[in-house]
């Protein structure tokens, strides 16, 4: 099985959880997820450039500046500087969310594969994660293929045998 390094700049954390629930929905069975969470600029720079990353995701507006005890809001210059210099230094796909509408154009010309709103649709977002990771659609598996020895299959046989064994007066 693969293995995918996901890095998440995003310092919101309800954001973070879902697109790395939603990643390792895309990649189940497919790839195994290894999640870097970052809410730094500075160390989304430094992990972006790294050659172990294979996806990342940001939101622009919501990454910190500097390393101090009280970081700062980033700005979305800072953003465009870090898309910048990371496609500089590699090839690497790079999604951004929580992004407004007239923030959409400046990102995907600094570089960002694509750029999602606020309030996404999540398939959509699956979508461009199996678009830019080369992944295949899911394949579903048919039920015939499923073992016959499965817990649930032996829990129907059984409750199948008691209904039949019961002795009737």
């Amino acid at each position: 099985m693969n293995r995918l390094n996901l890095l998440l700049g995003i310092s919101e954390r309800r954001i973070s959880n879902l697109i790395e629930i939603l990643v390792h929905d895309v990649c189940f069975d497919q790839a195994t997820v290894n999640s870097i969470k970052t809410s730094r600029v500075d160390e989304l720079i430094f992990r972006g450039s790294c050659d172990e990353t294979d996806l990342i995701v940001m939101a622009p507006d919501n990454l910190l500046v500097g390393s101090n005890q009280r970081p700062a809001r980033g700005s979305m210059a800072e953003a465009l500087s870090a898309i910048r210099l990371i496609k500089s230094q590699r090839i690497v796909p790079l999604i951004t969310v929580a992004v407004s509408p007239e923030q959409e154009l400046p990102l995907l010309e600094a570089g960002a594969d694509s750029a999602f709103a606020s309030f996404f649709d999540q398939e959509a977002f699956k979508t461009e994660v199996r678009r830019v990771m080369r992944l295949p659609e899911k394949v579903e598996i048919p039920a015939a293929s499923y073992s016959r020895w499965s817990m649930a299959g032996l829990w129907m046989r059984g409750l199948h045998w008691l209904n039949q064994s019961k002795i009737k007066v």
